[in-house]
């Protein structure tokens, strides 16, 4: 469902806003058919595949998505003499803000040692996947970075896995916010505006908003029997890994990307 609204005021001022709402979305679309083999060497689809395609139906849509944009043309101060009326005409003022919903996720995993997906499922082509306890991991954003999600809420599959221990896109990410605003300054030169000069600065992420859109999901474990993570956040007794505190060496459920900070460029330009 989408809604959108336009509007064209007096004095220079214009505005716009849409909102877009998707309700579902779902397919097969990125999946692959899982084969096994009798004793006999004769291959054959499992039985369980249309089952397989039903728990990974769900697609990644982002369900809520706002934008909204203003734009001001200054006409200028009229009635207080000419040097006050040129100094506030020909200035431009707009912003774009967007909200829009984080994106869709789910658990990975990997085993240092026994963990193949030969070991795993008997099958070369087709691993087990992680086993979630959805009602406790959360929903997949958290205001500390380094637990973005319950890490205890999940575990790796085991030996004689069919590959069906959950599903795919069940987490959402951080709400993601943003203002980019310009401003522009034209300067009349010659009467017949042939000649202009004009100063623009244009501010990315006015507000500096930190949104977070990146998170380590993927927990590697020493082997499918013992199941220790050994790229964890935190320590034994609850303490932060210091060998882990910077994004780039996060650890199994912490954050490891955000949208880029406030940024201004400048320019001028001289038109004629």
């Amino acid at each position: 469902m989408q809604f959108n609204v336009n509007r064209r005021f007096q004095n220079g001022f214009s505005f716009g806003a849409n909102y877009t709402y998707s309700i579902s979305l779902k397919g097969n679309t990125g999946l692959s058919q899982r084969f096994q083999h009798d004793a006999s060497g004769k291959i054959s689809l499992r039985s369980d595949q249309a089952a397989y395609e039903k728990l990974m139906e769900k697609l990644d849509v982002v369900p809520h998505l706002f934008k909204a944009n203003a734009i001001w043309n200054s006409p200028g101060i009229q009635s207080k003499g000419a040097v006050l009326r040129e100094l506030t005409r020909d200035w431009q003022i707009s912003a774009v803000a967007s909200v829009s919903s984080g994106g869709a996720y789910n658990i990975g995993h990997s085993y240092q040692n026994n963990g193949g997906s030969v070991n795993i499922t008997g099958s070369p082509d087709w691993n087990g996947r992680p086993i979630v306890d959805l009602a406790r991991i959360g929903s997949g954003c958290s205001d500390n970075q380094y637990a973005q999600f319950d890490v205890s809420a999940v575990r790796g599959p085991g030996y004689g896995s069919v590959g069906m221990e959950s599903g795919r896109n069940y987490m959402r990410g951080c709400l993601q916010r943003n203002v980019d605003m310009s401003f522009v300054r034209r300067i009349r030169v010659s009467s017949s505006e042939r000649y202009r000069l004009e100063l623009r600065a244009d501010v990315f992420n006015a507000f500096n908003i930190v949104s977070i859109n990146g998170r380590s999901t993927s927990a590697t474990y020493n082997n499918p029997t013992s199941m220790t993570v050994t790229n964890n956040q935190f320590n034994a007794d609850g303490s932060l890994n210091q060998n882990r505190l910077k994004p780039k060496d996060a650890g199994f459920g912490a954050a490891n990307g955000a949208r880029t900070l406030r940024n201004i460029q400048l320019q001028l330009r001289f038109q004629f």
